[in-house]
């Protein structure tokens, strides 16, 4: 259905950037512009073993206060997760659907039950 004389088919060496071709000097010169190297900043001293000796035992108290933390949330979401699994099966009545249907099926009729899945039949 296309006809062979479309603009569409007129220049086959079309590229599917609209024929335009980016000359030489429009392209980036340099992809990565060079940044002036800064001056490395002054040699920090070292640790002394007392400031280590101090940072280690800080960082140890904030582990063991966290576990801590960690251990009650833990211990609190299971609580209620075990709550919330009682308080289903303290609501859930498993003979519900068999009374139901007894009872439904007591108080219809044939007729009455065939009426209402006539749509069924």
């Amino acid at each position: 259905s296309h006809d062979s004389d479309s603009p569409r088919h007129k220049s086959p060496d079309r590229r599917g950037d609209g024929g335009y071709r980016r000359s030489p000097d429009n392209r980036r010169q340099n992809a990565s512009p060079k940044r002036d190297k800064k001056k490395s900043p002054p040699a920090k001293k070292g640790m002394d073993e007392e400031e280590k000796a101090r940072k280690l035992a800080e960082m140890m108290e904030n582990a063991s206060w966290r576990d801590e933390q960690r251990s009650k949330k833990v211990q609190a979401y299971r609580d209620q997760e075990l709550k919330e699994q009682e308080d289903i099966k303290r609501e859930h009545d498993s003979g519900f659907m068999q009374r139901e249907l007894k009872k439904a099926a007591a108080t219809s009729s044939v007729e009455s039950r065939i009426k209402s899945n006539k749509h069924n039949i």
